[in-house]
């Protein structure tokens, strides 16, 4: 994935999660009505912490994600 591209993947199988592929994380990013259970959202072992701050999840599932280390 290039700086401007990413995808969210679970954190605990690995897999992709539906949707998510080619989503730019960062400030103010819209990640409304997803379902982003098991989302590791903290970028651990991936690189540098995902910058979250102002980042829409209204409606969102978030049930068991990962967002340890995010900046919210």
């Amino acid at each position: 994935c290039s700086a401007t591209q990413a995808t969210i993947y679970r954190w605990d199988n690995g897999a992709v999660i539906p949707g998510t592929e080619h989503i730019v994380p960062g400030p103010g990013v819209k990640m409304s009505e997803r379902n982003l259970q098991y989302a590791d959202l903290s970028q651990s072992g991936r690189g540098a912490p995902w910058n979250l701050a102002g980042a829409l999840f209204d409606s969102t599932d978030l049930s068991k994600a990962n967002l340890y280390s995010a900046n919210l």
